[in-house]
């Protein structure tokens, strides 16, 4: 299988250079006015233009840290209240099942 055309960093940065002044002066299309011009597939201008705007920075080895929970941290006595309030909800509408059963059988 034939590979592409290997370009060097001094045809690299000419190629830049130009998308970066036709960006500058016509505020866009300077990619297309490259690869045009160059010859170049406009996938590679951009390639080259986005790499060359990130500077190479090293990665950290160090783990990231555990997400923090948003959530409020439930303390063991509001789990005692919160599962008495959920059996007296539970009795209320146990009480209103009933009566919508009367009320529906009486239709």
């Amino acid at each position: 299988m034939a590979r592409g055309k290997r370009y060097t960093e001094e045809e690299r940065q000419k190629v830049i250079d130009f998308a970066r002044a036709h960006d500058k002066k016509n505020g866009r299309g300077g990619k297309a006015a490259a690869a045009k011009k160059f010859g170049v597939n406009i996938n590679s201008v951009m390639n080259w233009m986005s790499s060359s705007n990130q500077p190479k920075v090293a990665r950290s080895t160090k783990p990231a840290a555990p997400a923090k929970s948003t959530a409020s941290p439930v303390k063991t006595g509001n789990k005692v209240d919160m599962l008495e309030k959920l059996i007296q909800i539970q009795k209320k509408i146990d009480g209103l099942n009933e009566e919508y059963e009367s009320i529906k059988s009486k239709l």
